[in-house]
């Protein structure tokens, strides 16, 4: 956290609101579930990652992509069945305000 907004990346950045304005700046570990991270904007927390395609599981009426953000790996479970190839460009939206924050002693923000 830095000057008032939680960054993951350069690209990749929100506000923090609520009970986390108050943080101190430093180091987060954020975290979410895999169905907090969408096809669309679920709310109006939501924020744009853009990413590519590691591979996509379809299960039934269900599509887990994993998607790859810079070095890291981000799975979204979506409703649908959603054939995504490997490498394609990806964009998809965290609701950051389903995310958990921990702190650097890895305790949960509260």
């Amino acid at each position: 956290k830095r000057d008032g907004r939680f960054h993951y990346s350069e690209a990749v950045s929100w506000e923090a609101k609520g009970k986390y304005a108050s943080l101190a700046d430093g180091a987060y570990t954020i975290g979410f579930r895999p169905h907090h991270l969408t096809l669309a904007p679920g709310s109006a927390a939501s924020v744009r990652v853009a990413g590519k395609v590691v591979i996509t599981e379809i299960s039934g009426s269900e599509s887990v992509i994993h998607m790859r953000v810079g070095s890291d790996t981000w799975v979204s479970l979506s409703h649908g069945i959603h054939p995504f190839r490997r490498g394609q460009g990806v964009e998809l939206f965290v609701q950051t305000d389903r995310c958990f924050y921990f702190d650097q002693n890895e305790r949960l923000v509260q």
